[in-house]
């Protein structure tokens, strides 16, 4: 039953925030109310198809909200944006932002590639978990388009109090104010064991 629900919600439109509980009862649509509960897995995803043109300042392209306590002090949390640019040799730096407030570009940086250029596409993901603590998280600096491979870039240490509401926020920056960087897609998932 439960999978069938789950079958007709996603056919029916597109994806906004869904709980899928552990062993409880199947919450659908509105990011599952005020708080998750321990053994669920959240999810998030749209196609907003924003751009950015016509600026040289970091702006906002999106804005995701979270539920309070969605990871639990083990959980971990997965990003993965798709990106279209201009293809040409000028920097272009998606990004996505994690904090209390939302739009906002002073948050954590927990994903961001700086310097894309000469490609068309770009698809990044990024991984933050809470280390034994809702307010002490750490992150695979991506860096890279590769998430999986090594890196000289440090591991990131964020303090974002998850037993409070939160926000992604996806911003974009340009070197060259007449390019354009769009966001095509984003996932969210979270993961409250």
């Amino acid at each position: 039953m439960k999978r069938a629900l789950l079958l007709l919600a996603l056919l029916a439109g597109p994806a906004q925030a869904q709980v899928i509980g552990g062993g409880g009862p199947l919450a659908i649509g509105g990011g599952g109310g005020a708080s998750i509960a321990a053994g669920s897995y959240w999810f998030y995803e749209a196609y907003p198809n924003v751009s950015l043109t016509g600026t040289q300042s970091e702006a906002v392209m999106f804005d995701v909200a979270m539920p309070a306590n969605v990871l639990g002090p083990v959980g971990m949390l997965r990003i993965t944006t798709q990106w279209t640019m201009t293809n040409n040799a000028n920097a272009k730096t998606p990004r996505v932002r994690w904090g209390l407030t939302a739009n906002s570009v002073v948050g954590n940086s927990i994903a961001a590639i700086s310097g894309v250029a000469s490609v068309s596409v770009q698809q990044m993901q990024s991984i933050t978990r809470n280390t034994n603590a809702t307010g002490s998280q750490t992150t695979f600096n991506v860096g890279s388009a590769n998430l999986y491979g090594t890196s000289t870039f440090a591991i990131s240490a964020e303090t974002v109090d998850t037993t409070q509401a939160t926000h992604l926020t996806v911003t974009g920056l340009l070197a060259v104010s007449t390019d354009t960087l769009t966001l095509t897609g984003i996932t969210v998932e979270a993961l409250h064991p």
